[in-house]
């Protein structure tokens, strides 16, 4: 293979070997371009998860602050029930009870969605880097295709782009 680009590079001449070279070095920049932004993409796409940990992580503190406000409420009521002598107002307790549950369960399903939405872009990200890598490698090999063609039309006898543009 390494003999025959070889010899068509010596039927071409100076020009055929410095387009040959041009049609290596686009090749590889297209391809290379693609897979920075892969990575690039990859990076986002931790920095996004980290993120939805973060989340996750928040809601659980502000869930477990909802679960100690409602202690202090029940707390303070039955103090405030064992001082007066009355007894505990049963319906007013399980309604700070259910208040106090629903402002933690809240709080977990807001984190677990913020977190979804994170890992959500966390994904495209990474689609969209894959497709960048893809698309880069494509671009670098129609430009090799390319270049390849012309340079075959010149060795064949076609016109040099010199003749052609002068």
């Amino acid at each position: 293979m390494a003999t025959l680009l070889l010899t068509g590079l010596a039927k071409l001449g100076l020009s055929g070997a410095l387009a040959a070279g041009g049609t290596i070095l686009s090749t590889a920049g297209a391809i290379q371009q693609g897979n920075a932004a892969n990575a690039a993409a990859e990076y986002n796409a931790r920095q996004l998860e980290a993120s939805a940990k973060t989340e996750k992580a928040a809601a659980q503190r502000q869930a477990n602050e909802q679960t100690r406000q409602k202690e202090l409420v029940l707390s303070r009521a039955r103090t405030v029930a064992a001082a007066s002598g009355g007894g505990q107002d049963v319906p007013l307790m399980g309604q700070i009870e259910e208040d106090g549950q629903l402002r933690a369960l809240t709080a977990l399903w807001e984190g677990d969605e913020a977190a979804a939405g994170r890992s959500s872009q966390a994904a495209a990200a990474r689609f969209e880097g894959k497709q960048a890598k893809r698309a880069g490698v494509v671009r670098g090999l129609a430009s090799g295709l390319t270049t390849l063609g012309e340079l075959t039309t010149l060795g064949e006898g076609g016109s040099s782009l010199y003749e052609k543009y002068w």
